[in-house]
């Protein structure tokens, strides 16, 4: 066989069996390239299957990153050198920690626009149930909404109320088949949904931002669902 083969060869040289397995370890271990270094970094989103999915496709695209998903209310103390990703709808509650926003420019640009909408504006939150839309709307209210009449909608009756008042959707990742639902009824509405994919110029802020900061330590995530 290859290994008795192997071994009779060993011996030839004076190598014993133990000898032997040493060194074809040495010669693995070099022919392996190194390892990435680690990187870390908080991601901040509306609900644990939003944070799994985008945690996935984060670590996927950026080969040595480790992130730790967290619930807005369940952020804590941050290490100024590890950068915090945030979904579209809570990154205005974190502006002063200047997070990588998961949307591009244009989607960032029409939630902004909204600052201007007068005082009581109807805006409905359309996510799959109560906890995820109060979650969006605290967010949006401490990053500058607050004068909007932020109005949760999570099934079609509750939707359908709304739609006569609202000067806008704002659709959670769980709410997408409700806000489509709705827009077919009023096309003429406009529709802020959160992307469901990192795009393109987000992932190239955070391969920046990592870039650009030592690795840091490990953070602690206190968090009843990881």
């Amino acid at each position: 066989s290859l290994l008795a083969g192997v071994l009779a060869t060993a011996r030839e040289w004076g190598m014993d069996p133990e000898e032997l397995a040493l060194d074809l370890l040495s010669q693995a271990q070099l022919a392996r390239g190194p390892a990435p270094a680690v990187s870390r970094a908080i991601l901040i989103g509306t609900s644990p299957a939003d944070l799994r999915r985008l945690q996935r496709q984060l670590e996927s695209q950026i080969p040595g990153l480790q992130v730790a998903p967290v619930l807005p209310e369940e952020l804590g103390p941050v290490p100024p050198t590890t950068p915090v990703i945030a979904t579209l709808f809570h990154a205005p509650a974190l502006r002063d920690r200047q997070p990588v926003v998961l949307a591009d420019a244009q989607t960032r640009e029409e939630l902004d626009r909204l600052r201007h909408l007068p005082p009581g504006a109807c805006v409905a939150v359309v996510a799959a149930d109560r906890v995820q839309a109060a979650r969006i709307q605290q967010s949006l209210e401490r990053g500058g909404f607050g004068h909007l009449g932020l109005r949760a909608a999570t099934d079609p009756a509750e939707l359908d109320a709304l739609l006569g008042d609202s000067a806008c959707l704002l659709a959670a990742p769980s709410g997408l088949h409700l806000a489509e639902a709705a827009r077919a009824a009023r096309p003429d509405l406009p529709c802020i949904r959160e992307p469901l994919t990192p795009p393109p110029e987000a992932l190239a802020t955070l391969r920046q931002a990592l870039g650009g900061a030592p690795v840091p330590p490990r953070v602690a995530v206190r968090s009843s669902w990881i």
